[in-house]
């Protein structure tokens, strides 16, 4: 089944091991590679005093679901000091987050304000937009495709004109 998640959704949920069925801690955040449209890793919440983050690599994990993720054992989690290639996803600053989204002819389309993730493959598969408190609350977020032709700016990612709009 494909199941598709705005990324503060995965964010707080569980992680199971689920060879001894116990939570070894919680997402805190989501590292992604938005030219890839791949998320890479979960940054995680182990609930102990470890110094320094802690992450699961994303072919490490056997499934993300809408209660829970689950990993094959604790020995899929990397300390961001014990492995650089880690530490480098950590701080990689790909966040698309808070960036406008502007057409090829100029329009604004608003400010993105999460992914939208397929959990089998990781794929980044849409972005939620934004035009505002106001607008969000009378005609809700929109959501749309993630755009196969961008062009990504430091401060906004330039689309397609016809790039599909799908109200949630």
């Amino acid at each position: 089944m494909f199941l598709h998640l705005k990324g503060r959704e995965i964010i707080s949920l569980p992680i199971i091991d689920k060879s001894v069925g116990r939570e070894i801690g919680e997402v805190k955040s989501i590292v992604y590679d938005a030219k890839e449209k791949k998320l890479k890793a979960l940054i995680i919440q182990d609930g102990g005093w470890l110094w320094g983050k802690n992450l699961i690599h994303l072919e490490d994990i056997d499934n993300i679901g809408r209660d829970a993720v689950i990993v094959s054992s604790l020995d899929v989690v990397v300390s961001t000091s014990d492995d650089n290639d880690a530490d480098r996803l950590c701080h990689k600053g790909s966040s698309l987050i808070g960036n406008k989204v502007i057409t090829n002819s100029g329009n604004d389309y608003g400010v993105i304000e999460d992914i939208v993730v397929e959990s089998n493959s990781g794929s980044i598969v849409g972005l939620e937009i934004s035009n505002g408190l106001l607008a969000d609350l009378i005609e809700g977020r929109t959501t749309i495709k993630y755009p196969n032709d961008i062009t990504y700016g430091e401060d906004a990612l330039i689309v397609n004109e016809e790039i599909i709009i799908e109200k949630p």
